[in-house]
């Protein structure tokens, strides 16, 4: 390349795009399954509860109402807490607050005891979950970004084709309330999820940039490939995030 540049060697930390972003995907792949995969089978594996504590249809979509409600504030709340607290304690108390909620739905007996388990407790722990999980899987990818939510989204939803077959077998089996508590073990698998959560200041990359005197022109000897490279570390500089 024949045009002369004045440089200026200056280091960014840029999002890694890969190393322990990977172990974010297994993370978010994770949480996906335990909150998500299992929605699809909510009238089956509540079926007979729903008779037992005289549920009719206002009932549940009440309670559809009063989760998506609980869910929504929840997230909302993330920037309050987040101040107080960092992701992965905040999203390990989540965990939590979620495992909580569907481990006591096992035993509930009563219309009230539903509605506070399922419809709140559960409902604040998933709000809190979904909203970091995908927070910090922007932060680590930027790049690969569309890959790496891609790729969750796909083996999640490649879960999904199994669960009814499974929660069918676990009713069969175990009753539902033991298929409740079948699903309590594999929503307890956010804990570690949320302990792979790591900062992403610890696995930013150093990346080397260039400041150009004002007024710089390049020639046309200076080739597509190295132009474009050269845009993407300023606009690394300028905005490393988007």
């Amino acid at each position: 390349m024949s045009v002369e540049k004045t440089k200026m060697k200056k280091y960014v930390l840029v999002a890694p795009d890969g190393g322990w972003g990977y172990m974010i995907c297994v993370g978010v792949i994770l949480n996906m399954i335990s909150i998500t995969s299992f929605l699809t089978c909510f009238g089956v594996i509540y079926k007979e509860l729903f008779i037992q504590l005289k549920m009719d249809s206002t009932s549940v979509t009440l309670y559809n109402g009063v989760a998506c409600l609980v869910v929504s504030l929840s997230g909302l709340m993330n920037n309050v807490l987040l101040k107080y607290l960092s992701f992965r304690k905040l999203g390990l108390i989540a965990a939590l607050i979620y495992n909580i909620g569907m481990f006591g739905t096992a035993f509930t007996t009563s219309k009230f005891h539903f509605f506070l388990f399922q419809g709140v407790i559960q409902s604040i722990g998933h709000g809190i979950i979904i909203n970091l999980t995908f927070t910090v899987l922007n932060n680590y990818f930027v790049i690969k970004r569309l890959f790496a939510v891609s790729l969750a989204q796909t083996v999640a939803a490649a879960f999904g084709f199994v669960t009814p077959g499974l929660v069918k077998w676990a009713i069969e089996v175990y009753g539902f309330r033991g298929c409740i508590l079948l699903i309590t073990g594999v929503c307890m698998h956010t804990i570690f999820a949320m302990m792979l959560m790591q900062p992403v200041e610890w696995h930013m990359k150093k990346v080397e940039v260039f400041e150009y005197p004002e007024g710089m022109i390049f020639t046309s000897l200076l080739s597509k490939e190295d132009l474009t490279d050269d845009l993407i570390k300023v606009n690394f500089l300028t905005n490393p995030f988007t």
